[in-house]
């Protein structure tokens, strides 16, 4: 049986299959993808946190709040770390 990958490899691995032809990551490149997996777990648990706490018939304002901060965040430091990989589309 297959082991499924997590949502934090899954990104890695597009992250990975996006770079062009002849482009290697050097050693930032790594530490920023070896920060990429816990990260897009977390925002994925989160996520369906949030996602239970909102669908509940009286949800807790502070507790959807709270979450939705959170997975904002991550979602930025993400999106930060993504771009910073992507130098091969800015012509670095």
């Amino acid at each position: 049986m297959t082991a499924r990958l997590s949502a934090g490899i899954r990104l890695v691995k597009a992250i990975e299959k996006a770079v062009p032809p002849g482009w290697e990551f050097d050693a930032a490149d790594r530490l920023v993808l070896a920060s990429i997996p816990a990260a897009e777990d977390r925002r994925t648990a989160l996520t369906a946190l949030f996602d239970a706490e909102t669908g509940r018939p009286s949800p807790s304002a502070h507790k959807a709040t709270a979450l939705a901060g959170e997975v904002r965040q991550i979602e930025a430091m993400i999106a930060k770390w993504q771009a910073a990989l992507s130098r091969w589309s800015r012509g670095a």
